[in-house]
């Protein structure tokens, strides 16, 4: 194995590493932002007007 294709190999699993620490993080900004809106959804039906 060459020293380049060790540094391709390298650099293929960072970013699937970093691909999936993305899309995690992506994925729990969405279940938070629908966390927040129901709660306030809730919040606003529960209080008297």
């Amino acid at each position: 194995m060459t020293i380049s294709s060790r540094w391709a190999a390298l650099v293929r699993q960072v970013d699937l590493r970093t691909a999936l620490t993305v899309a995690g993080l992506a994925t729990l900004a969405a279940l938070a932002a629908v966390t927040a809106v129901a709660a306030t959804s809730i919040v606003m039906a529960v209080l008297p007007e």
